[in-house]
């Protein structure tokens, strides 16, 4: 509202109704117009404020952690909300060549959210936790070790997904690990979160690849 850009907004706009106003010998405009420019002035600064909070606060939250912000511009068809943490392990790009943990489907088969995910050539794998399974659905590629698997999802790391609060998804392909929440995160104490689940579970994929023979 200090910016010189606002007074503009408001001088220009109000003298364009009151002359638009005493052009037309509407009386009405001439006493609204004003006033109807001054909200609109206003509703487009506090909007532009709140952008410019937002962006204030995910830049100081990287710095202050070590991390650069990144503000990511892309063409898409259809909007989406999602809070991610992507990690590189491409140690384990052929112990594991595709895992999907994602949201569990309804009663009638419906996704509890949106299904992007292609079940082509990958095949459902139902774990021994029950609290794990009312959560989430596993679907990994039909030439996924079943026995490595099982080895990854020991005990203590169901317990971690079946439990943590964010309910955090993730998939394993090519090399790159994705943890994600379908919506937007934007306080700290929730990205501090989504940050140690991420580590957790990139944790337990290293875990898993140190303990399996290397082939010479």
């Amino acid at each position: 509202m200090h910016g010189r850009a606002f007074a503009y907004w408001i001088v220009l706009g109000v003298v364009a109704t009151v002359v638009a106003g005493a052009a037309t010998h509407n009386l009405l405009l001439v006493a609204v117009g004003p006033v109807a420019v001054a909200a609109i002035a206003l509703a487009v600064s506090f909007a532009t404020a709140d952008r410019q909070a937002e962006l204030d606060f995910f830049a100081g939250y990287a710095a202050t952690r070590g991390f650069d912000y990144v503000r990511g511009r892309r063409q898409v068809r259809e909007t989406r909300h999602f809070t991610l943490c992507v990690i590189d392990i491409e140690a384990g790009i052929t112990l594991f060549p595709g895992l999907f943990l994602c949201r569990r489907r309804g009663i009638f088969g419906r996704l509890d959210g949106h299904d992007w995910l292609s079940h082509r050539n990958r095949h459902k794998v139902e774990l021994e936790s029950a609290a794990l399974c009312e959560r989430y659905d596993l679907w990994v590629d039909d030439d996924q070790d079943e026995l490595l698997l099982r080895e990854l999802f020991v005990p203590s790391f169901e317990v971690l997904l079946a439990e943590h609060p964010l309910q955090a998804c993730f998939e394993y392909r090519a090399g790159t690990l994705v943890v994600y929440v379908e919506r937007v995160i934007s306080d700290e104490g929730h990205l501090d979160w989504m940050r140690e689940v991420s580590a957790a579970i990139a944790g337990r994929f290293g875990a898993e690849i140190k303990e399996q023979p290397r082939v010479a």
